[in-house]
């Protein structure tokens, strides 16, 4: 299973002397908490990604497809913010938000960035749901072609499954190969990246899914290419990346 690991940065100013590294508890007279201390390379708080999609149905004919080209046509682009999360209890932690203009719905979910990996959730809302039945986009180092890893998704539950691809009844779970087996300079919307290609392959006992990722040190998975379990094709592109101020950048303004 993959473990979530938080990087605090202690930074040396006489209001941190207070948190505790052996509790990673906050001072709550000086208001800091581990969230204001930590830092990521890629996604920080108010980081707002615009990914362009493209729905191909099997066969490239919908009269094969269970979504339709109405389905299809009222979303305009897939929008993952990061926010700030609180579970009740816990402390501050940083998620994705995800967004389908001009829908109104929003879900909000977990995931992991640190020294070693990499990890997303996809986009699971609308036919997107179709998703979770997929490889989850995933990298971890060393970024060396021929690298292979596995992940389990245990329990999926048949809350996930539609009548428009396939449905269950008991949970199921999925078994993910995944195998760094290149890297490339893309042309982008954003410009030309650097990209480290990962191809992923998840089996359960409905079928066989793909996942074909481009993943830049910088900007994060920039390209998402699916192949789902009815056969059908997602691609997610990067179209826009707004890059905000890191929280601890944003701390130290406003209160020195």
């Amino acid at each position: 299973m993959i473990k979530i690991y938080i990087y605090i940065i202690f930074l040396s100013f006489t209001a941190y002397n207070s948190y505790s590294q052996e509790t990673g508890v906050h001072n709550k007279k000086n208001n800091i908490s581990p969230l204001m201390l930590q830092t990521y390379k890629i996604y920080n708080i108010g980081d707002k990604m615009t990914y362009s999609y493209e729905f191909i149905p099997n066969g490239n004919d919908f009269n094969n497809s269970g979504i339709t080209l109405a389905d299809v046509n009222e979303i305009d682009n897939v929008v993952f913010e990061v926010v700030k999360f609180t579970i009740k209890g816990d402390d501050d932690t940083i998620w994705f938000r995800y967004k389908y203009p001009p829908l109104p719905q929003t879900a909000t979910s977990s995931f992991i960035e640190n020294d070693d990996e990499v990890w997303i959730h996809p986009p699971r809302s609308y036919f997107f749901k179709i998703l979770e039945l997929n490889p989850f986009p995933y990298i971890k180092k060393p970024y060396i072609t021929g690298s292979k890893w596995t992940w389990d998704l245990d329990y999926i539950g048949s809350s996930w499954g539609d009548v428009r691809w396939k449905t269950w009844e008991k949970k199921i779970i999925n078994h993910v190969n995944y195998e760094i087996t290149g890297d490339t300079v893309m042309q982008t919307a954003i410009g030309k990246l650097k990209c480290f290609i990962t191809k992923a392959t998840a089996t359960n006992e409905l079928g066989t899914t793909y996942l074909t990722s481009y993943f830049n040190e910088k900007y994060g998975f920039v390209e998402l290419d699916y192949i789902n379990i009815d056969n059908s094709k997602i691609t997610l592109k990067i179209k826009e990346y707004n890059k905000a101020m890191p929280e601890t950048e944003r701390w130290q303004m406003k209160n020195y």
